[in-house]
Protein backbone atom coordinates (compact mmCIF):
# COMPACT_ATOMS: atom_id res chain seq x y z
CA UNK A 1 0.00 0.00 0.00
CA UNK A 2 1.33 3.44 -0.90
CA UNK A 3 2.51 5.64 1.99
CA UNK A 4 -0.07 8.12 3.22
CA UNK A 5 0.54 11.51 1.60
CA UNK A 6 -0.93 14.79 2.66
CA UNK A 7 -1.90 16.68 -0.47
CA UNK A 8 -2.70 20.37 -0.36
CA UNK A 9 -4.65 21.55 -3.41
CA UNK A 10 -4.29 24.93 -5.08
CA UNK A 11 -6.57 26.46 -2.44
CA UNK A 12 -4.10 25.58 0.29
CA UNK A 13 -4.01 29.24 1.39
CA UNK A 14 -7.69 29.27 2.37
CA UNK A 15 -6.94 28.79 6.06
CA UNK A 16 -4.97 32.05 5.90
CA UNK A 17 -7.81 34.11 4.41
CA UNK A 18 -7.63 36.72 7.14
CA UNK A 19 -4.00 37.53 6.36
CA UNK A 20 -4.68 37.31 2.64
CA UNK A 21 -7.53 39.84 2.72
CA UNK A 22 -5.48 42.23 4.85
CA UNK A 23 -2.50 41.84 2.53
CA UNK A 24 -4.63 42.61 -0.52
CA UNK A 25 -5.89 45.77 1.17
CA UNK A 26 -2.32 46.87 1.90
CA UNK A 27 -1.29 46.07 -1.67
CA UNK A 28 -4.16 48.20 -2.99
CA UNK A 29 -3.04 51.11 -0.80
CA UNK A 30 0.55 50.67 -2.00
CA UNK A 31 -0.67 50.72 -5.60
CA UNK A 32 -2.41 54.03 -4.95
CA UNK A 33 0.76 55.49 -3.40
CA UNK A 34 2.86 54.32 -6.37
CA UNK A 35 0.45 55.84 -8.88
CA UNK A 36 0.29 59.09 -6.92
CA UNK A 37 4.08 59.20 -6.75
CA UNK A 38 4.30 58.67 -10.50
CA UNK A 39 1.85 61.49 -11.20
CA UNK A 40 3.94 63.85 -9.08
CA UNK A 41 7.30 62.78 -10.53
CA UNK A 42 6.35 63.15 -14.19
CA UNK A 43 5.02 66.68 -13.59
CA UNK A 44 7.69 68.03 -11.21
CA UNK A 45 10.74 69.92 -12.48
CA UNK A 46 13.97 68.48 -11.09
CA UNK A 47 15.61 71.91 -10.97
CA UNK A 48 13.00 74.44 -9.79
CA UNK A 49 10.73 71.85 -8.10
CA UNK A 50 7.59 73.46 -9.53
CA UNK A 51 4.77 71.17 -10.57
CA UNK A 52 3.39 71.53 -14.08
CA UNK A 53 -0.13 70.67 -15.28
CA UNK A 54 1.30 68.35 -17.96
CA UNK A 55 3.90 65.57 -18.14
CA UNK A 56 7.40 67.05 -18.44
CA UNK A 57 10.10 65.85 -20.80
CA UNK A 58 12.87 63.78 -19.28
CA UNK A 59 16.59 63.67 -20.05
CA UNK A 60 16.82 61.55 -23.19
CA UNK A 61 19.89 59.69 -21.91
CA UNK A 62 19.26 58.93 -18.23
CA UNK A 63 15.45 59.17 -17.93
CA UNK A 64 16.04 60.16 -14.28
CA UNK A 65 15.24 63.91 -14.37
CA UNK A 66 12.54 66.17 -15.84
CA UNK A 67 12.43 69.87 -16.62
CA UNK A 68 9.65 72.40 -17.13
CA UNK A 69 11.59 74.35 -19.77
CA UNK A 70 14.94 74.71 -21.51
CA UNK A 71 16.10 77.34 -19.01
CA UNK A 72 15.82 74.94 -16.07
CA UNK A 73 17.45 72.17 -18.09
CA UNK A 74 20.45 74.32 -18.99
CA UNK A 75 20.84 75.63 -15.43
CA UNK A 76 20.76 72.14 -13.92
CA UNK A 77 23.10 70.76 -16.59
CA UNK A 78 25.76 73.35 -15.76
CA UNK A 79 25.54 72.97 -11.99
CA UNK A 80 24.82 69.30 -11.48
CA UNK A 81 23.29 67.09 -14.14
CA UNK A 82 26.22 67.00 -16.54
CA UNK A 83 28.28 65.11 -13.95
CA UNK A 84 25.43 63.08 -12.44
CA UNK A 85 24.27 61.79 -15.83
CA UNK A 86 27.77 60.94 -17.09
CA UNK A 87 28.73 59.16 -13.85
CA UNK A 88 25.54 57.06 -13.71
CA UNK A 89 24.74 58.39 -10.23
CA UNK A 90 21.03 57.61 -10.54
CA UNK A 91 19.22 54.74 -12.22
CA UNK A 92 16.40 55.61 -14.65
CA UNK A 93 13.09 56.33 -12.96
CA UNK A 94 10.95 53.25 -13.41
CA UNK A 95 8.46 51.36 -11.31
CA UNK A 96 10.24 48.12 -12.13
CA UNK A 97 13.38 49.33 -10.33
CA UNK A 98 12.28 51.87 -7.72
CA UNK A 99 15.20 53.13 -5.67
CA UNK A 100 13.43 56.04 -3.92
CA UNK A 101 11.05 55.96 -0.96
CA UNK A 102 7.33 56.64 -1.17
CA UNK A 103 4.71 57.16 1.53
CA UNK A 104 5.69 55.71 4.92
CA UNK A 105 8.49 53.51 3.53
CA UNK A 106 11.78 53.39 5.41
CA UNK A 107 13.52 51.06 2.96
CA UNK A 108 13.43 51.31 -0.86
CA UNK A 109 11.80 48.70 -3.07
CA UNK A 110 15.10 48.19 -4.91
CA UNK A 111 18.08 48.97 -2.64
CA UNK A 112 21.31 49.40 -4.60
CA UNK A 113 23.88 46.77 -3.57
CA UNK A 114 26.32 47.19 -6.48
CA UNK A 115 26.86 49.73 -9.21
CA UNK A 116 29.26 50.15 -12.12
CA UNK A 117 29.70 51.44 -15.64
CA UNK A 118 31.98 51.03 -18.63
CA UNK A 119 32.05 52.57 -22.10
CA UNK A 120 28.58 54.07 -21.86
CA UNK A 121 26.79 51.15 -20.18
CA UNK A 122 25.69 51.58 -16.57
CA UNK A 123 24.36 48.86 -14.27
CA UNK A 124 22.65 48.90 -10.89
CA UNK A 125 22.24 45.70 -8.86
CA UNK A 126 19.47 45.01 -6.34
CA UNK A 127 17.22 42.26 -5.01
CA UNK A 128 14.05 44.21 -5.72
CA UNK A 129 10.54 42.76 -5.66
CA UNK A 130 11.27 40.51 -2.68
CA UNK A 131 9.36 40.63 0.60
CA UNK A 132 11.65 38.41 2.68
CA UNK A 133 15.35 37.61 2.71
CA UNK A 134 15.26 33.84 2.20
CA UNK A 135 17.13 32.30 -0.71
CA UNK A 136 14.97 31.17 -3.61
CA UNK A 137 14.32 27.68 -4.97
CA UNK A 138 14.66 26.18 -8.45
CA UNK A 139 11.19 24.68 -8.02
CA UNK A 140 9.70 28.20 -8.07
CA UNK A 141 9.48 29.47 -11.61
CA UNK A 142 11.37 32.72 -12.24
CA UNK A 143 8.94 33.86 -14.94
CA UNK A 144 5.44 34.36 -13.52
CA UNK A 145 3.18 31.78 -15.17
CA UNK A 146 -0.53 31.20 -14.71
CA UNK A 147 -2.44 27.97 -15.02
CA UNK A 148 -3.67 27.84 -18.61
CA UNK A 149 -0.52 29.40 -20.03
CA UNK A 150 1.02 26.88 -22.47
CA UNK A 151 4.40 27.46 -20.80
CA UNK A 152 2.88 26.48 -17.44
CA UNK A 153 1.47 23.26 -18.86
CA UNK A 154 4.79 22.43 -20.54
CA UNK A 155 6.69 22.98 -17.29
CA UNK A 156 4.33 20.78 -15.27
CA UNK A 157 4.70 17.99 -17.83
CA UNK A 158 8.51 18.25 -17.71
CA UNK A 159 8.45 17.96 -13.92
CA UNK A 160 6.14 14.95 -14.10
CA UNK A 161 8.61 13.30 -16.50
CA UNK A 162 11.54 13.97 -14.14
CA UNK A 163 10.04 14.32 -10.65
CA UNK A 164 13.24 13.34 -8.81
CA UNK A 165 14.74 16.72 -9.76
CA UNK A 166 12.34 18.27 -7.26
CA UNK A 167 14.53 17.10 -4.37
CA UNK A 168 17.39 19.31 -5.46
CA UNK A 169 15.08 22.05 -6.74
CA UNK A 170 13.41 22.38 -3.33
CA UNK A 171 16.57 23.60 -1.61
CA UNK A 172 16.83 27.26 -0.67
CA UNK A 173 20.12 27.97 -2.42
CA UNK A 174 19.51 30.65 -5.06
CA UNK A 175 20.39 34.33 -4.97
CA UNK A 176 18.15 36.40 -7.23
CA UNK A 177 19.60 39.63 -8.56
CA UNK A 178 17.51 42.35 -10.12
CA UNK A 179 19.67 44.24 -12.60
CA UNK A 180 18.93 47.57 -14.26
CA UNK A 181 21.06 48.41 -17.32
CA UNK A 182 21.13 51.59 -19.41
CA UNK A 183 22.98 52.84 -22.48
CA UNK A 184 24.11 56.47 -22.06
CA UNK A 185 26.47 56.71 -25.02
CA UNK A 186 26.40 60.08 -26.78
CA UNK A 187 27.56 58.76 -30.17
CA UNK A 188 24.36 56.88 -30.98
CA UNK A 189 26.03 53.44 -30.89
CA UNK A 190 23.77 50.62 -29.60
CA UNK A 191 25.00 48.13 -27.02
CA UNK A 192 24.24 44.41 -26.94
CA UNK A 193 24.05 43.02 -23.39
CA UNK A 194 24.35 39.29 -22.66
CA UNK A 195 22.41 38.78 -19.43
CA UNK A 196 22.93 35.01 -19.22
CA UNK A 197 26.70 35.58 -19.39
CA UNK A 198 26.71 37.41 -16.05
CA UNK A 199 28.96 35.99 -13.32
CA UNK A 200 29.40 36.58 -9.60
CA UNK A 201 32.97 36.42 -8.29
CA UNK A 202 33.67 35.44 -4.70
CA UNK A 203 36.17 36.79 -2.24
CA UNK A 204 39.22 34.54 -1.97
CA UNK A 205 38.31 33.84 1.65
CA UNK A 206 34.79 32.75 0.62
CA UNK A 207 35.54 30.41 -2.28
CA UNK A 208 35.45 27.20 -0.25
CA UNK A 209 32.13 28.14 1.34
CA UNK A 210 30.60 29.14 -1.99
CA UNK A 211 31.50 25.74 -3.47
CA UNK A 212 30.00 23.82 -0.57
CA UNK A 213 26.62 23.25 -2.19
CA UNK A 214 27.82 22.67 -5.75
CA UNK A 215 26.14 19.66 -7.34
CA UNK A 216 26.98 19.49 -11.04
CA UNK A 217 27.46 21.50 -14.21
CA UNK A 218 23.96 22.94 -13.89
CA UNK A 219 25.30 25.16 -11.13
CA UNK A 220 27.56 26.82 -13.73
CA UNK A 221 30.44 27.47 -11.32
CA UNK A 222 34.10 27.74 -12.34
CA UNK A 223 37.21 28.20 -10.20
CA UNK A 224 40.26 30.16 -11.34
CA UNK A 225 43.45 31.64 -9.93
CA UNK A 226 44.03 35.39 -9.71
CA UNK A 227 46.97 36.97 -7.87
CA UNK A 228 47.73 33.59 -6.34
CA UNK A 229 44.23 33.22 -4.87
CA UNK A 230 41.59 30.68 -5.80
CA UNK A 231 38.31 32.37 -6.69
CA UNK A 232 34.94 31.08 -7.85
CA UNK A 233 33.03 32.57 -10.77
CA UNK A 234 29.36 31.73 -10.29
CA UNK A 235 27.41 31.87 -13.53
CA UNK A 236 23.65 31.98 -13.98
CA UNK A 237 22.26 28.66 -12.78
CA UNK A 238 20.55 26.35 -15.26
CA UNK A 239 17.04 25.07 -14.83
CA UNK A 240 17.11 21.31 -14.07
CA UNK A 241 14.25 20.57 -16.48
CA UNK A 242 14.82 22.89 -19.45
CA UNK A 243 18.61 23.28 -19.05
CA UNK A 244 18.05 26.96 -19.89
CA UNK A 245 19.67 29.72 -17.81
CA UNK A 246 17.46 31.13 -15.07
CA UNK A 247 17.05 34.61 -16.51
CA UNK A 248 14.04 36.81 -17.11
CA UNK A 249 13.89 40.22 -18.78
CA UNK A 250 11.18 41.92 -16.74
CA UNK A 251 10.91 45.37 -18.35
CA UNK A 252 12.23 47.16 -21.41
CA UNK A 253 11.99 50.96 -21.33
CA UNK A 254 9.25 50.84 -18.72
CA UNK A 255 7.08 48.27 -20.49
CA UNK A 256 6.53 44.71 -19.32
CA UNK A 257 8.36 41.99 -21.23
CA UNK A 258 6.74 39.03 -19.47
CA UNK A 259 4.77 37.75 -22.43
CA UNK A 260 5.18 37.57 -26.21
CA UNK A 261 5.16 39.42 -28.50
CA UNK A 262 8.41 40.70 -27.04
CA UNK A 263 9.89 44.14 -27.81
CA UNK A 264 12.13 44.06 -30.90
CA UNK A 265 15.14 45.08 -28.79
CA UNK A 266 14.77 41.89 -26.72
CA UNK A 267 16.83 39.72 -29.06
CA UNK A 268 16.73 36.47 -27.09
CA UNK A 269 14.43 36.11 -24.04
CA UNK A 270 15.93 32.72 -23.11
CA UNK A 271 19.47 34.13 -22.88
CA UNK A 272 18.43 37.65 -21.79
CA UNK A 273 20.17 39.27 -24.77
CA UNK A 274 19.00 42.87 -25.16
CA UNK A 275 19.96 45.62 -27.60
CA UNK A 276 20.09 49.00 -25.87
CA UNK A 277 20.14 52.15 -27.95
CA UNK A 278 21.17 55.43 -26.25
CA UNK A 279 18.67 56.15 -23.49
CA UNK A 280 17.22 52.62 -23.55
CA UNK A 281 17.14 50.64 -20.32
CA UNK A 282 16.18 47.14 -19.27
CA UNK A 283 15.43 45.43 -15.97
CA UNK A 284 16.18 41.72 -15.69
CA UNK A 285 16.21 39.05 -13.00
CA UNK A 286 19.09 36.56 -12.80
CA UNK A 287 19.51 33.59 -10.45
CA UNK A 288 22.74 32.05 -9.14
CA UNK A 289 23.41 29.01 -6.97
CA UNK A 290 25.21 30.63 -4.04
CA UNK A 291 23.88 28.66 -1.07
CA UNK A 292 23.98 25.07 0.09
CA UNK A 293 20.42 24.80 1.36
CA UNK A 294 21.72 24.23 4.90
CA UNK A 295 24.09 26.85 6.30
CA UNK A 296 23.57 29.45 3.57
CA UNK A 297 19.84 29.93 3.07
CA UNK A 298 19.49 33.72 3.36
CA UNK A 299 20.30 36.46 0.87
CA UNK A 300 22.54 38.29 3.32
CA UNK A 301 24.54 35.12 4.02
CA UNK A 302 25.18 34.70 0.29
CA UNK A 303 26.01 38.35 -0.38
CA UNK A 304 28.84 38.40 2.15
CA UNK A 305 30.63 35.76 0.03
CA UNK A 306 30.57 37.91 -3.10
CA UNK A 307 33.08 40.53 -4.19
CA UNK A 308 31.69 41.70 -7.52
CA UNK A 309 29.46 40.97 -10.49
CA UNK A 310 30.60 40.97 -14.14
CA UNK A 311 28.21 41.62 -17.04
CA UNK A 312 29.40 41.14 -20.66
CA UNK A 313 28.39 43.44 -23.52
CA UNK A 314 29.51 44.62 -26.97
CA UNK A 315 29.04 47.62 -29.19
CA UNK A 316 26.70 46.41 -31.92
CA UNK A 317 26.27 47.42 -35.55
CA UNK A 318 23.82 44.62 -36.51
CA UNK A 319 26.43 42.94 -38.74
CA UNK A 320 26.51 39.77 -36.65
CA UNK A 321 23.54 37.94 -35.18
CA UNK A 322 23.24 38.23 -31.38
CA UNK A 323 23.39 34.45 -30.87
CA UNK A 324 26.65 34.29 -32.89
CA UNK A 325 28.19 36.95 -30.70
CA UNK A 326 26.93 35.25 -27.53
CA UNK A 327 28.60 31.97 -28.48
CA UNK A 328 31.91 33.80 -29.04
CA UNK A 329 32.09 35.28 -25.55
CA UNK A 330 35.05 34.15 -23.43
CA UNK A 331 34.41 33.53 -19.71
CA UNK A 332 33.64 36.89 -18.12
CA UNK A 333 36.03 36.39 -15.21
CA UNK A 334 39.04 36.27 -17.58
CA UNK A 335 38.43 39.91 -18.60
CA UNK A 336 40.40 39.66 -21.89
CA UNK A 337 41.91 42.86 -23.27
CA UNK A 338 41.99 41.82 -26.91
CA UNK A 339 39.80 39.95 -29.35
CA UNK A 340 41.43 37.25 -31.48
CA UNK A 341 38.64 37.18 -34.09
CA UNK A 342 36.90 39.54 -36.47
CA UNK A 343 33.92 39.69 -34.15
CA UNK A 344 33.36 42.80 -32.04
CA UNK A 345 35.44 42.98 -28.88
CA UNK A 346 33.73 41.76 -25.73
CA UNK A 347 33.62 44.27 -22.91
CA UNK A 348 32.54 43.99 -19.31
CA UNK A 349 30.94 46.08 -16.59
CA UNK A 350 32.37 45.21 -13.19
CA UNK A 351 30.20 46.23 -10.23
CA UNK A 352 31.61 45.71 -6.74
CA UNK A 353 29.18 44.80 -3.99
CA UNK A 354 28.76 47.46 -1.31
CA UNK A 355 28.88 45.30 1.80
CA UNK A 356 28.03 48.28 4.04
CA UNK A 357 24.80 48.92 2.11
CA UNK A 358 23.95 45.21 2.21
CA UNK A 359 24.65 44.99 5.93
CA UNK A 360 22.52 48.08 6.60
CA UNK A 361 19.57 46.74 4.61
CA UNK A 362 19.60 43.30 6.26
CA UNK A 363 20.66 44.38 9.75
CA UNK A 364 17.28 43.62 11.34
CA UNK A 365 17.37 40.08 9.91
CA UNK A 366 20.98 39.54 10.98
CA UNK A 367 20.48 40.91 14.48
CA UNK A 368 16.87 40.02 15.29
CA UNK A 369 15.66 37.44 12.76
CA UNK A 370 13.42 37.22 9.70
CA UNK A 371 10.18 38.23 11.44
CA UNK A 372 11.59 41.56 12.63
CA UNK A 373 13.09 42.19 9.18
CA UNK A 374 9.73 41.57 7.53
CA UNK A 375 7.94 43.92 9.91
CA UNK A 376 10.42 46.79 9.66
CA UNK A 377 10.80 46.52 5.89
CA UNK A 378 7.29 45.57 4.78
CA UNK A 379 4.89 46.14 7.67
CA UNK A 380 2.99 43.83 10.01
CA UNK A 381 0.43 42.68 7.43
CA UNK A 382 3.01 41.62 4.85
CA UNK A 383 5.02 39.94 7.60
CA UNK A 384 2.02 37.91 8.75
CA UNK A 385 1.12 37.00 5.18
CA UNK A 386 4.67 35.95 4.37
CA UNK A 387 4.77 33.80 7.50
CA UNK A 388 1.51 32.11 6.49
CA UNK A 389 2.73 31.49 2.97
CA UNK A 390 6.06 30.13 4.18
CA UNK A 391 4.37 27.58 6.45
CA UNK A 392 1.97 26.54 3.71
CA UNK A 393 4.79 26.24 1.16
CA UNK A 394 6.82 24.08 3.54
CA UNK A 395 3.87 21.74 4.10
CA UNK A 396 3.15 21.62 0.39
CA UNK A 397 6.79 20.89 -0.46
CA UNK A 398 6.94 18.03 2.05
CA UNK A 399 3.73 16.53 0.66
CA UNK A 400 4.99 16.84 -2.92
CA UNK A 401 8.32 15.20 -2.13
CA UNK A 402 6.51 12.29 -0.50
CA UNK A 403 4.68 11.80 -3.78
CA UNK A 404 7.96 11.99 -5.67
CA UNK A 405 9.43 9.24 -3.50
CA UNK A 406 6.67 6.77 -4.31
CA UNK A 407 7.80 3.84 -6.49
CA UNK A 408 7.28 4.20 -10.23
CA UNK A 409 4.62 1.50 -10.10
CA UNK A 410 2.50 3.90 -8.02
CA UNK A 411 2.73 6.75 -10.53
CA UNK A 412 -0.69 6.26 -12.04
CA UNK A 413 -3.31 8.76 -13.16
CA UNK A 414 -4.27 9.55 -9.58
CA UNK A 415 -0.61 10.26 -8.78
CA UNK A 416 -0.40 12.66 -11.73
CA UNK A 417 -3.52 14.50 -10.60
CA UNK A 418 -2.16 14.90 -7.08
CA UNK A 419 1.20 16.09 -8.40
CA UNK A 420 -0.48 18.66 -10.65
CA UNK A 421 -2.53 19.90 -7.72
CA UNK A 422 0.59 20.26 -5.58
CA UNK A 423 2.62 21.91 -8.33
CA UNK A 424 -0.11 24.54 -8.73
CA UNK A 425 0.95 25.87 -5.34
CA UNK A 426 4.70 25.49 -5.87
CA UNK A 427 5.15 27.09 -9.28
Amino acid sequence: MAPRSVILDRNFMNKYDKNLVASLAVAENEEQLINQDKRIIVKTCTYCKRMAPVTLRSCKLCKAVRYCDEQCQRADYRTNHRRVCAEFVNAPRTRAFRTHLIGPEEYPHSPIFAQGDNDGLGVWISTGNKVGCEAQKLSKNLVPLKNGDPRYTARVNMILDQPKELHRASKQDLTTLQVCLQNRRKDGVPILVFGAGTQLVTYASSTRVALRGQVDSQDNITTFIRDGNKLAAIGVVKDPWTQAPRVHVVHMNGKSANLPPYPSVLKDPTEAIVALYPGDYAVMSLQFRTGDGKTITKDWQAFKLLDHVIIPFMQWDSTFRPETLASSLPPAYTLPDVSSSKLPKAKYVVASFNQSAIWKHYWDAIKHGDDVFLRTHNGDVHAAMNSSMTRAQEALTEATLRLVDLPESARNEEWCDKMKSSLAGLL
